[in-house]
């Protein structure tokens, strides 16, 4: 066994949770930032960075009216079946579509726009 060139040194204090609150407008932004790591204690959160700018950008490279159209009415009609699929068991997909209604208007809103 070769011996490492870097040893990792334990912090004798263990690294505190990160916690952000949600409404129902970020949840989805939330989520969406996670993926790509949870930010570390006392650092800013990319989210609310992310629900500015993402849909715009989206909409910018997104430069189908048809498609964004659909889109945008595919996030209105999420957003009316709102409170139905709040009280119902969603699978993996719907699950995740009603996680993201807000997020999937304002991109089809921007895309259009």
């Amino acid at each position: 066994v070769m011996p490492s060139l870097v040893d990792q040194v334990q912090k004798p204090w263990p690294t505190p949770p990160t916690h952000f609150t949600t409404n129902k407008f970020t949840y989805g932004y939330q989520e969406f930032v996670n993926t790509y790591g949870i930010p570390r204690y006392r650092e800013a959160n990319p989210a609310l960075f992310t629900a500015a700018t993402f849909p715009f950008l989206f909409g910018v490279m997104y430069g189908d009216i048809g498609h964004g159209l659909f889109l945008f009415c595919a996030g209105l009609f999420l957003l009316y079946k709102e409170k139905e699929h709040d009280e119902a068991k969603l699978g993996e997909m719907a699950g995740g579509m009603h996680a993201g209604r807000y997020m999937i208007a304002m991109m089809g809103f921007f895309a259009v726009y």
